[in-house]
């Protein structure tokens, strides 16, 4: 991940920049980070963050145990 993290620290601050770098911090495991970049890039416009900002939603209410799992 060092190459791409070091690629998005010259690559500007554009909306789809905002949530590659969302993107990055979510495959590090940096949840809190990645769920910060998505709703920054998603009141920019950049649309397939608001995907992304639902996601880590969806995410959080199964980890606070909201979501009940029905098994067939």
């Amino acid at each position: 991940y060092a190459s791409a993290a070091r690629y998005l620290d010259r690559a500007g601050t554009a909306p789809v920049v905002t949530y590659a770098r969302g993107v990055l911090a979510a495959l590090k495991k940096d949840y809190v980070q990645a769920e910060t970049y998505f709703r920054q890039a998603a009141s920019e416009g950049y649309a397939e963050a608001d995907a992304a900002v639902a996601q880590m939603e969806e995410m959080k209410r199964f980890a606070d145990g909201r979501i009940e799992i029905i098994e067939d």
